[in-house]
């Protein structure tokens, strides 16, 4: 007996290993499956902007992180005595503008250093609304809690997010002329303007991608689907009722790794899941003969798994050495 219908995955006609590169941009169920590359230690950048719910401004933003844009002082409010951009997530934010500007620049520059290295392109839609605002007419990506009177508030047609879209995928190609891109709609609602306009807002992201993935070598993973029709319980949820809980996003998580990695490299990001839990494991006593002998461990399955994949992985090797730092009398 069944009890839940499974979506069928489509086939993709690429593979990554664990060494390429991989950009997630969008919402936060593209930082969500940023952590889980994190914590196998495999590369990646993520929102060098902060979370991006629409595609109008996600493009505005690409734009101006390829084009090698600098933010000035001048680009930054102050409200209640914090400064920050609306460019930008409320992490960049501080109280000294000075910083605010030291934060952007750092992850714009860090991030540019990968901008012709990417292997893959995931951008993960989260909503059909955005904002502008009204001085200037400027699109905003985060409202920084500003009140709500100084903003328009919109629901961009899917011609629009198609063309604002493809002119982002152009600008990727420009430098990375057969990097796959991954289009995926987020699975967290925005209910902030109700069920019916959230239902809305997502069939139009989903209008969008398929005309998109029409387009050489732009695909579409069904995350939403999964989570919509094979996870359909509010079991999978948080307690807010809106974001998918660890066991979804872990199920969502699995269907990923299936569908972009072959059987061979699966084996191995198992084996580097396993090496970061042990890594994360808090013994009674740091500083005894038992955790170190849990770190030389450790160390053998991460030799192991640089042997059979014919890959390094500094940041694990570094853990290990702290991990054993930490536990030094």
């Amino acid at each position: 007996m069944r009890w839940h219908t499974e979506t069928r995955l489509p086939d993709f006609p690429f593979k990554l290993n664990l060494k390429d590169p991989v950009l997630f941009l969008g919402s936060c169920f593209a930082e969500n499956i940023s952590d889980r590359f994190n914590a196998r230690f495999l590369p990646n950048v993520r929102n060098p902007f902060g979370i991006i719910f629409n595609p109008l401004v996600l493009d505005h933003l690409v734009e101006k992180w390829i084009a090698g844009v600098q933010y000035s002082k001048s680009d930054l409010r102050v409200e209640n005595g914090v400064w920050f951009s609306f460019d930008h997530h409320s992490r960049f934010s501080h109280h000294d503008p000075s910083q605010v500007l030291e934060n952007i620049s750092g992850e714009l520059e860090r991030s540019r250093h990968y901008l012709t290295q990417f292997q893959a392109i995931f951008i993960t839609l989260g909503t059909s609304f955005y904002w502008r605002l009204k001085e200037g007419n400027r699109l905003v990506n985060n409202c920084h809690k500003v009140p709500a009177k100084e903003f328009k508030h919109q629901m961009a047609e899917i011609d629009e997010m198609v063309s604002a879209l493809k002119n982002s995928i152009s600008l990727f190609r420009g430098l990375m002329p057969k990097v796959p891109i991954i289009l995926t709609v987020s699975p967290v609602r925005h209910l902030r303007q109700g069920s019916i306009d959230n239902q809305r807002s997502k069939s139009r992201l989903i209008e969008v991608c398929h005309q998109l993935a029409s387009e050489k070598n732009v695909h579409y993973f069904p995350a939403y689907e999964l989570m919509m029709d094979d996870l359909r319980e509010y079991r999978f949820y948080k307690s807010d009722l809106i974001h998918p809980n660890d066991e979804a996003i872990q199920y969502i998580w699995e269907n990923v790794v299936s569908s972009f990695f072959s059987e061979q490299e699966t084996v191995r990001i198992n084996d580097l899941e396993r090496l970061s839990r042990g890594l994360g494991h808090q013994p009674f006593q740091s500083g005894g003969k038992e955790y170190a002998k849990h770190l030389k461990r450790m160390e053998a399955l991460l030799d192991k798994i640089e042997e059979k994949s014919g890959h390094s992985f500094p940041k694990a090797r570094i853990c290990i050495v702290k991990r054993a730092d930490q536990s030094t009398p």
